[in-house]
């Protein structure tokens, strides 16, 4: 699709600023793997080649469907939602790679990683715009019901509370007067109720050490403040209780360890570009859509999202798939479309 529309890519290229830092960050990505310690040189420039494919290819996807967007979103996340019950069915003869914890197949075989992609799933079918056929509402209502299940079981405590404060802050947004309150209320008894009877997942593991990983990551970035220590160098962070952890278990901060302050600055453009554009198209399918993925995103990236520049993984589903979405939406092609209206009648309708 790349080659056969290259004149509408060069075209968009040209017309929207914010592809222009995206192409700077891979640049620069590229440029650190030249300094970078152990590190196979020809994979790590190759991912970012699959990366670029990815965002110009679903931009240009977009671009030439657009409606087919935001039907493959919600599909996308039913199938999803399959691969969530199909997990769980099958747990008492599988071999997870923690025991207690639910976890998916292949690339989602990490609990966490699991649990924060199908909490991307939750949020693009809560906020599907769809008909009033029962049958449909009951697929919804059901799937949302499997994801939560889901989420609460890989005890994923980043995902959980990513999703609830993603559920008070939407409530007043997207539904209609008599039922946000309802559904606000609904959502803060069931927080209450979580922290009462299930207290011990959320602190049986206390801040699982975050406080220290996150002043040791602040101080490899000082380190390394204009280069960074390379891209896809390994590392390790060393606690005041020595104990080592493999990542900074914060996007940010791996970020500006790897490539420096210039690749966390040109991240943080892309990032607070995709807010911009979610909060722009609030008014729209997808700009809702968006803007809910943004909010969870940007509370679970502060726990984890490390797998940023590997390959195609459920990290994507908060990183870069969010980012590709602020390009098209930031493209004049999606204003010829029809527009949502808030606290009108096309919001979700449970009733």
């Amino acid at each position: 699709m790349i080659i056969s529309q290259h004149h509408l890519l060069i075209k968009t290229i040209k017309t929207t600023p914010a592809i222009w830092i995206f192409i700077l960050l891979i640049i620069w990505a590229a440029v650190t793997v030249t300094w970078a310690d152990n590190v196979q040189e020809f994979r790590a420039v190759k991912r970012l080649v699959y990366l670029t494919l990815f965002i110009f290819g679903y931009l240009l996807w977009a671009l030439k469907n657009p409606k087919q967007l935001e039907n493959t979103l919600f599909i996308s996340s039913l199938l999803l939602t399959g691969c969530a019950l199909i997990a769980m069915l099958l747990w008492p003869i599988r071999n997870p790679l923690i025991a207690d914890r639910m976890a998916g197949f292949n690339t989602l075989e990490n609990p966490i990683i699991a649990s924060y992609a199908m909490g991307i799933a939750f949020i693009v079918i809560h906020l599907y715009t769809y008909n009033k056929n029962n049958s449909i509402k009951s697929i919804r209502f059901l799937a949302l019901f499997t994801l939560l299940a889901f989420i609460f079981w890989t005890k994923s405590r980043g995902a959980i509370c990513s999703l609830a404060i993603y559920l008070l802050l939407f409530s007043p947004l997207y539904f209609k007067t008599a039922k946000k309150y309802w559904l606000l209320l609904f959502t803060l008894l069931t927080c209450v109720l979580f922290v009462i009877y299930f207290n011990g997942l959320l602190l049986e593991r206390g801040f699982s050490y975050r406080p220290s990983i996150l002043l040791t990551s602040l101080h490899m970035v000082i380190e390394n403040p204009l280069t960074g220590i390379g891209l896809a160098t390994p590392y390790e962070i060393t606690t005041s209780e020595q104990l080592v952890f493999s990542h900074s278990h914060n996007l940010f901060l791996h970020i500006g360890i790897g490539l420096g302050i210039p690749g966390l600055f040109l991240y943080l453009l892309l990032w607070a570009h995709t807010g911009w554009q979610a909060w722009k198209n609030r008014n729209t399918t997808l700009g809702k859509t968006l803007l809910g993925i943004f909010v969870f995103s940007s509370i679970a990236l502060q726990f984890d999202g490390v797998y940023l520049w590997d390959k195609p993984n459920g990290i994507w589903l908060m990183t870069w798939l969010p980012i590709a979405i602020s390009f098209y939406l930031a493209t004049k092609k999606y204003s010829q479309y029809p527009q949502l209206q808030l606290n009108k009648g096309s919001y979700p309708n449970y009733g």
